[in-house]
């Protein structure tokens, strides 16, 4: 992997978690390595709105061996560590984490702040993903359903049989608006949806490529897909219209991703990042990974 030469190498503005290398690697605006964190098997990043970052790892040394949170300062220097159960799914909500993970086996969602302190807003035996908006998180389920909940007491705020295998959902581009991932069935069955506050369908698309993730330009109604078993990625648009049906990766298996605001994209791919233009054409990307997992971009916001 290529290293920016001392002193010429700019601030951190992308995390990668190299799980088989067990490193955290820092880099800058141009994906140029600034620095390297040895951490214990990362596995999931979730940034927080002042560049610092959240951290989860398989300390444990396997999917259901103990796990640990790791809350990194915008300097990267580790502040804290806390014992979660078997992660599932990482995001942020307030800056807080939001996690949900697998104790006594049950699936529950959490929030966990810079205290340590512990909040559960939801358990079940299917809870598959969440993410945090403002007050409000929503969640998906392995069994198809979506529960929004008051992001401080867990209070049920609406709930919706959606159908089918819940892999994602995050914040939609307006204010209470929602992404949804479906990802049962082959790629002309999954599906992706807006939905509104109340979690009724703005609009719904099959998804085209078999996506696990998925990846939202900010503040606008386009969201990437990438095909994590094959070499091809879309974006659709502003009231569903696919904007790029099929953009060629260099490399397959991408999977979790971070758009920038012009609807440029970076993928985190097994042993690369691959980077694409607003257009879909390729960019500067960076190789040389044993094993991406997840890939994040800190600014201040």
């Amino acid at each position: 992997m290529s290293q920016g030469v001392p002193g010429t190498t700019g601030p951190t503005r992308w995390y990668v978690a190299d799980r088989d290398r067990r490193e955290l690697v820092a880099l800058d605006d141009d994906l140029l390595v600034v620095r390297r964190l040895a951490l214990p098997l990362p596995i999931e990043l979730a940034a927080r709105s002042d560049r610092g970052l959240w951290v989860a790892c398989a300390d444990g040394g396997s999917p259901l061996g103990s796990h640990a949170l790791r809350r990194l300062a915008p300097d990267g220097t580790v502040e804290q560590v806390f014992a979660i159960g078997a992660l599932i799914d990482l995001d942020v909500v307030e800056d807080d984490a939001l996690l949900v993970d697998l104790v006594g086996g049950l699936r529950r969602v959490a929030r966990i702040g810079a205290s340590g302190a512990l909040t559960v807003l939801s358990q079940s035996t299917d809870l598959n993903c969440a993410a945090g908006q403002s007050r409000e998180v929503l969640i998906g389920s392995d069994s198809g359903g979506l529960e929004l909940r008051d992001a401080a007491s867990g209070t049920l705020l609406a709930a919706r049989a959606f159908g089918g295998v819940i892999a994602d959902v995050a914040p939609g581009p307006r204010a209470r608006t929602w992404w949804v991932l479906d990802a049962h069935g082959g790629p002309n069955v999954r599906r992706v949806a807006l939905l509104d506050a109340s979690l009724s369908t703005l609009w719904e698309r099959a998804a085209g490529v078999a996506a696990l993730h998925l990846v939202p330009v900010p503040r606008s109604e386009r969201v990437w897909l990438a095909d994590a078993s094959g070499t091809s990625a879309r974006r659709f648009g502003p009231g569903g219209s696919i904007e790029l049906a099929s953009v060629v990766l260099p490399v397959s298996g991408a999977d979790r991703g971070v758009a920038r605001s012009d609807g440029s994209v970076v993928f985190a791919a097994p042993g690369a990042l691959v980077a694409l233009h607003p257009d879909g054409s390729p960019a500067s990307g960076q190789g040389g990974f044993d094993f991406l997992v997840d890939v994040e971009r800190v600014e201040r916001r």
